[in-house]
């Protein structure tokens, strides 16, 4: 059976939950040390070859000396400051013990099986002193360890330094000779930090680098000092790390970047060899951006694209022979041509002479917009059609003064008439007197003229100040065209009028979920709590308040610090010791020449380790990742176990549900059944026998041999049913609901009469 069908959890499913939730606690932490506590054993002198009791090493002795040389080593016990110092443990700061390097006398020298000098490293911030033991022993050999009956005595103290000092970090050896009777111990000693630790008490680790995590070196102080071409990003505290490469010289701070120093890539949107240009929308023209995608048109542009010349008549002037010219939009435009000129650009002179309009043998000559004839002797007038006369026949017209001359006719026209016989009226607009397209309309003795928008004057020779009503907002400037303007607007601003301030917040500059708001060719920056800057690009230092006390290390986060614990301090700010408040170290402590904290240690005690607030936090990792690893796992097990539980519950309750049906089925059905076949009088004599008689169908084909001999001969008891009234209530329940419907035809219908009494329910058919 499936075991998911069934609801049930496989047996293997227990042990898969542990061995993954094993494996989740299994946590590695690497120790890191910080320094080394360095001890030169230079020499040792026993001329008598004595212990520290006085007796011999060896057994035998002559008039001056011991007769064997002791089998010497030593014994290094290095810990915290004591102000008596005890020889025994706990060696806080370490401790070693050399094989036997020599006899009675002999200079310590760096050998196969023993380094000299003796490095006892230490993992935590060095506090500046120190309380070191050496002790010189005897090693007894197995036949003197058999003599005294002891399997413990095994060695002989020879001599004991003890001592304490104030130590510095530094390269140099410190010298000093122990004297103890005739026992001289000459050593040296120094405290140097680990490769990358520095500081006084090599506190400071620095690990010079030039990778992806940064690049940088180390100064003397073990600070960190960015390679060439390589700076501390905005969200780095000042020297660390160095990630951020340093641009080309001129790279826009904004708009550009880039991922290796001296190179400069644009953001999108922009280009240029300092990513200062904003790249135009794609496809304008005659356009320029102050942002990255608009298109604001020059002067005498429009359009989507400002590919439309707004201006084409006044930029290139199409139409000819005093044409006027009108924009029609989109770069086109409309040429009206004054009489005598026609063609797109009223480049084409209409030739009056075409018709041969001049009579009489006269000579046409094409002028603009007419024509003059130049008649032969004997002739005259506009078209040659007036044969010569006398002035007594009135030709001048117009008021012409006729003068007879050699014969010939000739006629002094009033002023604005013209012709042979004045008969012309002079046309004032033949000179094209009107400028800027202007029409002009000729008049008697005048003309006027009809400009063109955006021009004024008696020639249209006044071009209308459109920016007179200062048009552009925000402070644009209006630079005035014919009959239109353009507005420059000031950065920040744009449309036709400069209505229109540019949503600098489009580009979406705010960091790390800022909120933007837009100003006048700016913006600002809402930022979320734990970041700052223009662009909430700045991850606020937490830490800048150093609120992590008793030497705790302060590690930044968002909105927040987490704090590093030395050993022994706890609580968010390291401000609890063994669940007390205490002050901080740094309040308290004094420097090493005033006064130093001790733990005074007498006869009947033990030294105690001083946890001293500067050293590692690498406990406490420890301390949490071993939590984590055992409580996840019983957090697994509970959960599993709640499950099980939850299951088993449900089937035992399913179960007895089950059992309980059972027992009321049990109940109420008879425990056997048996069909006799009885008279009608029979059935009679049983109901005035208080029997209750019913019928039922359904247990008519009940077979006999169910029913036991003692059930047989108990069917017409009918004394107890009287006795039990309850059981009588209980059994006429339950019979009323087999009562068969009526039927009319009783011989041909068969009955199931139950005879019931106190006890059994008995089947009688009839």
């Amino acid at each position: 059976m499936d075991p998911q069908a069934s609801g049930t959890l496989p047996r293997s499913f227990p042990l898969r939950v542990l061995l993954t939730f094993g494996l989740m606690a299994v946590f590695v932490s690497e120790v890191r040390s910080s320094g080394v506590f360095e001890l030169r054993l230079e020499s040792f002198s026993n001329p008598t070859g004595s212990t520290q009791a006085g007796a011999c090493c060896s057994s035998g002795r002559t008039e001056t000396a011991c007769s064997a040389p002791c089998k010497t080593f030593f014994r290094v016990c290095l810990k915290h400051y004591q102000a008596h110092v005890s020889p025994d443990p706990p060696c806080t700061f370490g401790s070693l013990e050399t094989p036997v390097l020599g006899g009675n006398s002999f200079d310590i020298q760096d050998s196969d099986n023993f380094a000299n000098p003796i490095r006892l490293p230490f993992s935590f911030t060095w506090p500046g002193t120190f309380s070191l033991i050496v002790e010189a022993w005897h090693e007894l050999d197995a036949t003197t360890t058999a003599s005294t009956g002891s399997d413990q005595e095994t060695r002989t103290l020879i001599t004991r330094l003890a001592t304490q000092r104030h130590l510095s970090v530094g390269e140099v050896w410190h010298e000093d000779t122990h004297i103890e009777g005739q026992q001289q111990l000459s050593y040296a000693y120094r405290v140097v930090c680990d490769e990358h630790n520095y500081g006084e008490g090599c506190s400071v680790y620095c690990r010079p680098r030039n990778d992806v995590f940064g690049h940088y070196t180390c100064n003397e102080e073990g600070e960190k000092v960015c390679r060439e071409g390589w700076k501390s990003g905005e969200k780095e505290q000042e020297g660390q790390y160095c990630t951020e490469p340093i641009c080309m010289a001129g790279c826009s701070d904004r708009h550009g970047y880039c991922e290796t120093p001296g190179e400069c890539r644009c953001r999108v949107g922009w280009q240029g060899k300092f990513c200062d240009e904003c790249i135009r929308y794609p496809g304008c023209l005659h356009g320029t951006c102050h942002q990255p995608w608009q298109c604001n048109c020059d002067e005498g542009w429009g359009g989507l694209f400002c590919n439309q010349d707004l201006n084409y008549c006044t930029n290139h002037k199409p139409c000819k022979n005093g044409g006027t010219c009108r924009n029609s939009g989109q770069g086109s435009y409309t040429c009206s041509c004054p009489q005598g000129y026609t063609g797109t650009n009223c480049e084409i002179d209409v030739d009056n002479c075409t018709n041969k309009p001049c009579l009489n043998g006269g000579v046409c000559q094409d002028l603009v917009n007419n024509y003059t004839c130049t008649c032969p002797v004997g002739f005259f007038g506009k078209r040659c059609e007036i044969q010569a006369q006398d002035c007594h026949n009135n030709p001048c017209q117009n008021g012409g003064q006729c003068q007879q001359v050699a014969g010939l006719v000739v006629c002094s026209c009033a002023p604005g008439f013209t012709g042979s016989t004045c008969e012309t009226p002079v046309n004032e607009c033949e000179s094209n007197p009107c400028m800027n397209g202007g029409q002009c309309v000729d008049e008697a003795n005048g003309y006027s003229c009809v400009c063109q928008p955006g021009f004024t004057g008696p020639r249209c020779q006044v071009d209308i100040d459109d920016c007179k009503n200062n048009p552009c907002q925000h402070g644009g400037s209006c630079v005035d065209h014919v009959n239109s303007f353009t507005c420059r607007c000031v950065p920040g601003y744009i449309g036709t009028l400069c209505e229109t301030n540019v949503d600098d917040c489009l580009l979406q500059p705010c960091a790390n979920g800022g909120t933007c708001f837009d100003r006048i060719n700016d913006y600002s920056c809402q930022c979320p709590a734990g970041f700052a800057g223009k662009d909430c690009t700045v991850n606020v230092d937490d830490c800048a308040d150093k609120p992590c006390m008793n030497g705790g290390t302060c590690l930044d986060r968002v909105n927040g610090y987490v704090c590093r614990c030395p050993e022994g301090y706890g609580g968010h700010n390291c401000h609890r010791r063994d669940g007390v408040d205490v002050p901080s170290v740094e309040d308290t402590s004094s420097s090493p020449e005033t006064s130093t904290p001790v733990i005074t240690v007498g006869k009947d005690t033990e030294a105690l380790a001083v946890n001293t607030p500067e050293e590692s936090s690498v406990g406490a990792e420890i301390a949490i990742y071993a939590a984590l690893g055992i409580v996840v796992p019983i957090l697994m097990l509970a959960a599993l176990g709640f499950v099980v539980y939850k299951k088993i519950k449900r089937d035992r309750r399913a179960q007895d549900s089950a059992e309980t049906n059972n027992r009321i089925v049990n109940n109420l059905q008879p425990p056997t059944t048996i069909s006799l076949k009885i008279s009608n009088e029979e059935c009679d004599s049983l109901k005035g026998k208080s029997l209750t008689l019913k019928t039922a169908d359904i247990y008519e084909e009940e077979d006999e041999s169910t029913f036991s001999e003692k059930q047989k001969d108990n069917r017409y008891s009918t004394s107890q049913s009287n006795s039990n009234t309850e059981k009588e209530l209980r059994r006429d329940s339950f019979v009323e609901k087999l009562k068969p419907r009526p039927s009319n035809n009783v011989e041909s219908t068969r009955q199931s009469v139950y005879v019931i009494n106190a006890d059994y329910e008995l089947a009688t058919e009839v």
